[in-house]
């Protein structure tokens, strides 16, 4: 059987969360939209509990020997580590295409 953890978000990572849709709810005026891509975030981090090291490690230091992984969703790039118990997601970095 296979173990299940537990994502956890830093403030930054939240506050990322907020500013990507509030960049493109009231920047780009697309509130459907925001709303679509932060909900395919959070999908994407939720995966996260099931096999969270199936992305690979970044290959630049010191996050290499702290062991973080990257991985993406849409023109976004998150990055994950292990600490103990629970996962965390100490920061995601965005990439939004076209700015």
């Amino acid at each position: 059987m296979s173990e299940s953890y537990t994502v956890v978000l830093s403030p930054q990572a939240i506050e990322d969360l907020r500013s990507i849709y509030s960049y493109i709810a009231y920047e780009l005026q697309v509130p459907n939209i925001a709303q679509e891509q932060i909900s395919r975030i959070r999908n994407g981090i939720r995966a996260l509990d099931f096999l969270p090291f199936r992305y690979p490690i970044v290959n630049w230091e010191p996050w290499h020997s702290e062991q973080t992984h990257q991985f993406s969703i849409d023109h976004f790039t998150f990055f994950i580590k292990y600490i103990q118990t629970p996962v965390w997601l100490p920061f995601f970095v965005s990439f939004i295409a076209g700015v």
